[in-house]
């Protein structure tokens, strides 16, 4: 089993600057792609339910990650980070790692979209 770089008093009490820091030297250290996205998706829940602004949180870090080799386990996180992309880029994305469900793409995610959050997704800001 892989020790976690973070404990969650970590994430939830430290600064947004430091935690950019730690994170980005993290990812620098191991490369482990999924585990960087875990933890970027556990400071989504912190923006949601905390006062301090984490949104778009280390947002080049996740487009130079996807836009790289994709792994499984970063499809999973895909869809917590559509708002991090342009739609453009978005339906690059999609076309590139589910090229044999095209047809259903925007049916799936606006059901997708709906089911995560009764409210509209976020904008394209990066």
């Amino acid at each position: 089993m892989q020790e976690q770089p973070f404990t969650m008093e970590q994430l939830f009490r430290l600064k947004r600057q430091t935690l950019e820091k730690r994170i980005f030297a993290y990812y620098d250290q191991t490369k482990n792609e999924a585990n960087t996205l875990k933890l970027l998706v556990v400071l989504q829940v912190r923006d949601r339910i905390g006062f301090e602004d984490f949104s778009w949180f280390l947002c080049e870090l996740v487009r130079s990650l996807y836009r790289l080799r994709v792994t499984h386990a970063m499809k999973r996180y895909l869809f917590y980070f559509q708002h991090y992309f342009s739609p453009a880029e978005w339906q690059q994305l999609l076309q590139r790692l589910f090229p044999e469900k095209r047809r259903l793409t925007p049916n799936v995610f606006k059901l997708l979209t709906w089911l995560l959050s009764n409210q509209p997704p976020l904008v394209y800001r990066c």
